[in-house]
């Protein structure tokens, strides 16, 4: 918690203040868990001794991951025969779209070069060029 000097938080400065997401302190607003009115223009004004209250009955939980110690190695299984299956997969697939793309590569090419004007049918009857 912060050392904030106001008596009442906006969900979003009471999140900060708390050190919770605004979407708990909605959800905590919308199930009366705590205490808050709406002022004329309707925003929520909430008392900064409910949200005390409010956030010292609940839990703690850190859901940030485990940060590895210096020296310690996580370790991933990258040898298992699912993995080395996988990876042959992937593989194949990038070799047949490398393949792919160079026919295209070639027809790209073959269409963008010039080309003769083609002969017309009266040309052709009459051999004139």
């Amino acid at each position: 918690m912060t050392g904030d000097t106001q008596k009442y938080f906006s969900p979003k400065a009471a999140a900060a203040h708390v050190g919770y997401g605004r979407t708990t302190i909605m959800r905590a607003l919308s199930t009366n868990k705590l205490r808050a009115i709406r002022d004329n223009k309707n925003a929520w004004k909430i008392d900064k001794d409910d949200l005390e209250k409010w956030a010292g009955q609940r839990p703690v939980t850190d859901q940030s991951p485990p940060s590895p110690t210096p020296g310690h190695i996580v370790a991933t299984p990258a040898d298992t025969p699912e993995t080395l299956a996988k990876l042959a997969v992937a593989e194949a697939r990038l070799a047949d779209a490398l393949t792919e793309r160079d026919r295209w590569r070639d027809l790209a090419l073959w269409l963008s070069e010039p080309r003769p004007a083609p002969v017309s049918f009266w040309e052709r009857i009459f051999g004139r060029r």
